[in-house]
């Protein structure tokens, strides 16, 4: 991941809130969150992370768009579904 953020130019943060690492993309304009959602467009993960990816990408849509107190309950849905919680996975982007 760090790899991925030098790349393109963006900060990231590992960070260990529970017993296993987890990357963290903070403070980042919308120009560098788009670079990065530009690059995982061309070069998607392959693995369940793309469907993170997806909701990441789909919330921080509603977020750029300042749209966030509006919509907070499915930014909320949205963030509730990823990771560990995800309960729904779509495996299309491999066939």
């Amino acid at each position: 991941m760090t790899l991925i953020a030098k790349y393109v130019s963006i900060t990231v943060e590992l960070c260990r809130i529970t017993t296993h690492p987890q990357y963290r993309q903070r403070g980042a304009s919308n120009l560098t969150v788009n670079i990065l959602r530009n690059y995982l467009a061309e070069h998607p993960f392959i693995s369940s992370k793309r469907n993170d990816y997806e909701d990441w990408s789909r919330a921080n849509t509603y977020m750029q768009k300042a749209s966030c107190k509006i919509n907070f309950e499915l930014i909320a849905s949205i963030k509730n579904n990823m990771n560990r919680n995800r309960k729904t996975f779509d495996w299309s982007h491999l066939t």
